[in-house]
């Protein structure tokens, strides 16, 4: 595993703004070091910037794929692989914290009817974060089913 350090923040955040300089976009980068749900140090990096909107992109499709540039580009520069996330404006750890709200109350109400809740198809990150959400839920279990796009989170209670 690559050791995570300023040396190695300097260049994605160099990485960074030259993507945004080429797209013509004015940006502050922030970063720090955060942990994973699964424990393990990454760096958090966050565009404040006015054109967020150019680069979330509908449901954060740009975002994602800004993401996805990053990395390659730091992997083709450094020939190693860093766990990173890549936010604008807060916008994933916003979506995170409303993501999160969904899943408490499709609990509360599983828990309290004893039927399953059936959410919205979203897409697959959207989910990961309602599955890992409600993980440590002992009288609930979540499960993904359709087929994409229509993907969608069921929460059931455990008998």
């Amino acid at each position: 595993m690559p050791e995570i350090n300023e040396k190695t923040i300097d260049i994605l955040k160099e990485i960074i703004a030259e993507v945004l300089k080429k797209m013509g976009i004015l940006g502050t980068i922030v970063s720090k070091i955060t942990y994973s749900s699964d424990g393990k140090e990454q760096i958090s990096l966050n565009i404040k910037t006015l054109d967020a909107h150019i680069l979330i992109g509908r449901r954060g499709e740009n975002l994602i794929a800004l993401e996805h540039l990053v990395r390659v580009l730091f992997r083709k520069k450094n020939k190693q692989l860093i766990p990173f996330v890549l936010d604008i404006n807060n916008y994933k750890k916003e979506k995170e914290e409303r993501l999160q709200s969904i899943a408490h109350f499709a609990a509360a109400k599983v828990k309290k009817t004893g039927k399953e809740v059936v959410l919205r198809p979203m897409p697959a990150y959207d989910r990961r974060i309602i599955h890992l959400f409600l993980a440590h839920e002992k009288q609930l279990t979540t499960e993904s089913k359709g087929k994409e796009p229509n993907r969608q989170i069921v929460i059931k209670p455990i008998p």
